[in-house]
């Protein structure tokens, strides 16, 4: 017992010797999701995460920011989807927690007061904001005077004129209902009341159909609305039209639809369409005998026909998988007649030889009395891995033929796609590290593991060239966001020491004489900064690349060191930890990442470096960033485990390094990561010390939905496959498994089953294994709350601190 106190006492000092800061100061920083561009001028808004409290902010590069909204709690409730009103005027959004595995809206922080998604419209100019009730995926008319959003998987409407009006003059109030709360058996249940929520005829159901809804999308003359209709099995696009009140299925079939998107004329509306049988998850499929397909609608004609599919059975005819949503199209305008038309060295062109500035989607004409004149044609840009990588490609819909043109190549990904207002050009974000040609920025290896941002004419091979990088350095650039007057660009944008946050670039691009384009002069300027004085940023640390192969020799992986920059112990060792995110399509990055999951993570990371340990977070096969084949891995997850080759290289690496004390390393990791954690304890606690094992999968037999995923076919292919899946999960090596294990679970999780937690604790407490729990009622997969992420990150610090410390000798 004296030992086990030393011990104790001895982890302690040493952590409060080598630490800088606090979890509390490395996790206080806000970051920024749901950037989006006014509808006029250069105006942009945007939701910041501080601690938990979230409020939406607006402001541009010719004004400041400023808090629009003023919420004070960390209570769970989050703010998505930010729909500026036609005229600029107002930010339609909506509040609340996500749905949890009851099926209700979470409700982590307990709050004694029902806590429906709403949708909330906020006068960016001041007012009171106006609740209208409980619905999602808001979506203004194109005059502003209606508006839709989904309730209960329903398409609503609502009246906004007279809602603002009656509002205004305080001659309507929305409608407040009793809602039975349990409080005391023998009191009974309380009657407490709801949100408000306005009565018909200010919002009532639009239309009906037997499925529910999504992916709504107004035609741009505002007449026909498109959305996906999900039934049991299956989905179909539907129109309806909202001058006649009437609806239709276009081209209704067996395969599955998604991602309706009308052209910019509005004559044309296009969407995907993926087939029934879409290879299940752990397949490993990279091709599919049913490719997916576009579809298009003539809307004048009602004709619809196949745009474009894939050959079956070659690269590109499975659906690609994006790192950032689901599959979409994009539509723009690519001109008929070249301005700038092809050269020779012998005879260059007259237009060649000009100077064209191009500022963000607003392309000058050349000063050229004989340039033809430019029309523009409709043109769809879709992602497609034919390749094998994630790349654009445009296709022309007027051509009965068309031939997909590929806007990338390389051995990198593009993703956070947009076009720019006026419909001339590409943006995007890419982890390009390859060179971009004569007059740009040199290549940069480390780059495959940051995001920068791209630009690209919409026009084929436009002077002769691809695309020129926007941005550049160490930091991380994501999500571009071009104003509505074509002059600015909004970006998130990251660094090793600093979570992501809203800067705005402007920038001139220019065609030289060569014909090639060239970055211009640019001013980039943060929107704001809120980070608290007590935000360590000076203290942390810029993690290194290191890139080892996988110990099945496929794979080369990469991976990000964390080196603690305190003194090191005498014999000069010190613990490590693994990390493995989720996923597991995701990547983590030489710096903050995007996904407030994955902020919270590396920031995490960067705290048990504080502590004085060695810390390699892993990005392994089955991620995104390094193709399809990486991707798509053969006989990974339930079909086999092979990714945990991966876990076994990560270690070896460690092992390999002669500051790493290789009795003590240690392992950690959330949802897909918290699986990878479970399986190297059971499979080789002689390599691992202990590990926190955050949501992890520990059956895929009992994972939920399991039936739907891959148990297919006859009854003995079933049977088979369920063993091979059993074989894959760290419960089939129960009995190897002696280190000890954090888990930690919130039960509200819809993502994995919570059941899979329990059923592992016991388990292992059968055999004697030493077990540590950290449970959150009514929390998501997710945290909602701030305050559970601290208890769950402080809870596992301190765990490692108890296990990964070697003892100090005792005193004799």
């Amino acid at each position: 017992m004296r030992r086990f106190f030393a011990l104790i006492a001895f982890a302690a000092a040493t952590a409060s010797a080598q630490q800088t800061f606090t979890l509390q100061q490395v996790l206080s920083a806000p970051y920024s999701t749901n950037l989006t561009a006014a509808p006029v001028g250069s105006l942009f808004a945007w939701v910041e995460d501080a601690e938990g409290v979230h409020n939406i902010w607006i402001g541009g590069p010719n004004q400041p920011a400023r808090q629009l909204t003023h919420y004070t709690e960390d209570d769970a409730q989050d703010i998505a989807s930010l729909t500026w009103s036609p005229d600029g005027k107002t930010i339609a959004y909506v509040y609340g927690a996500e749905t949890g595995a009851s099926g209700r809206p979470a409700n982590p922080a307990h709050l004694q007061r029902p806590t429906p998604v709403e949708i909330i419209f906020q006068p960016v100019e001041g007012g009171d904001a106006i609740h209208l009730g409980e619905g999602r995926a808001p979506l203004f008319s194109s005059d502003g005077n209606s508006f839709f959003f989904l309730r209960s998987g329903q398409i609503f409407t609502a009246d906004l004129a007279a809602l603002k009006t009656c509002a205004a003059n305080k001659t309507c109030h929305p409608e407040r209902s009793l809602v039975a709360t349990s409080r005391d058996a023998a009191e009974g249940p309380a009657a407490v009341s709801a949100p408000p929520q306005f009565p018909a005829p200010f919002n009532h159901i639009l239309l009906y159909d037997r499925g529910t809804a999504s992916s709504l999308t107004l035609s741009p003359d505002g007449k026909l609305l498109a959305y996906i209709s999900h039934r049991r099995t299956h989905t179909f696009l539907a129109l309806y039209n909202l001058e006649t009140k009437t609806l239709t299925f276009p081209a209704p079939s067996t395969g599955n639809d998604s991602a309706p998107s009308f052209s910019r004329d509005g004559k044309q509306l296009a969407w995907l369409r993926f087939p029934f049988t879409d290879p299940p998850e752990f397949a490993g499929n990279r091709t599919s005998p049913n490719p997916w397909s576009i579809q298009i609608l003539n809307i004048p004609t009602n004709e619809t026909r196949t745009l474009f599919q894939p050959e079956a059975n070659k690269p590109g005819s499975a659906e690609p998988r994006m790192s950032t949503g689901e599959p979409r199209l994009l539509w723009a305008l690519n001109p008929t007649t070249h301005a700038l038309v092809e050269s020779t060295p012998q005879q260059p062109s007259a237009a060649s030889t000009k100077l064209e500035q191009v500022s963000f989607g607003r392309k000058q004409k050349p000063s050229v009395s004989d340039a033809p004149p430019r029309e523009f044609k409709q043109w769809l840009l879709f992602f497609s891995e034919a390749d094998g990588y994630v790349h654009l490609y445009g296709l022309d819909p007027s051509d009965p033929n068309p031939k997909p043109v590929p806007y990338n190549e390389g051995p990198y990904e593009v993703e956070d796609a947009t076009v720019s207002p006026d419909g001339h050009m590409i943006y995007y974000a890419s982890n390009q590290n390859t060179s971009d040609g004569p007059g740009n920025y040199p290549a940069d290896p480390l780059d495959q593991d940051r995001r920068h941002i791209y630009a690209e004419y919409v026009e084929p091979y436009f002077g002769g060239v691809g695309p020129v990088r926007i941005t550049t350095g160490a930091g991380i650039e994501t999500h571009p966001v071009l104003s509505a007057d074509g002059q600015w660009m909004a970006e998130l944008v990251s660094s090793p020491l600093s979570p992501m946050h809203v800067h705005f670039v402007e920038r001139q691009l220019v065609i030289a004489p060569s014909g090639g384009l060239k970055p211009g002069v640019a001013r980039s300027m943060p929107a704001h900064s809120l980070a608290p004085s007590a935000y360590p940023e000076k203290t942390l640390i810029t993690p290194t690349q290191v890139i080892f192969p996988s110990s099945d020799k496929l794979f080369q992986l990469h991976g990000q060191l964390f080196l603690p920059k305190s003194a090191a112990p005498t014999n000069g060792k010190r613990p490590a930890i693994l990390f493995f995110h989720g996923g597991p399509k995701r990547q983590m990055l030489l710096g903050y990442p995007a996904m407030d999951y994955y902020s919270n993570a590396y920031a995490m990371n960067q705290y048990l470096a504080s502590r004085g340990y060695i810390v390699l977070s892993v990005n392994y096969r089955g991620g995104i960033g390094y193709g399809l084949d990486f991707r798509q891995c053969q006989h990974c997850g339930a079909d086999g485990a092979a990714e945990y080759n991966d876990a076994l290289a990560a270690v070896a690496y460690l092992r390999s390094r002669p500051d790493v004390d290789i009795a003590h390393i240690g392992i950690w990791g959330g949802s897909y990561g918290g699986y990878f954690t479970a399986l190297a304890l059971a499979r080789n606690s002689d390599l691992f010390a202990a590990g926190v094992d955050f949501h992890g999968v520990h059956e895929w037999a009992r994972e939920d939905n399991a039936a739907a995923d891959w148990l297919r076919g006859p009854l003995a292919e079933q049977e088979k496959i369920a063993a091979l899946a059993h074989a894959s999960s760290p419960m089939a090596d129960i009995a190897k498994w002696k280190s000890p294990v954090l888990l930690i679970h919130g039960d509200d999780d819809p993502e994995v089953a919570y059941t899979q937690t329990p059923m592992l604790a016991d388990a292992l407490r059968a055999r004697g294994v030493h077990v540590e729990e950290l449970i959150f009622p009514d929390e998501l997969h997710g945290f909602l709350l701030h305050k559970d992420w601290l208890a769950a990150y402080e809870a596992a610090a301190n765990f490692f601190d108890r296990t990964l410390r070697p003892a100090p000798t005792p005193s004799k």
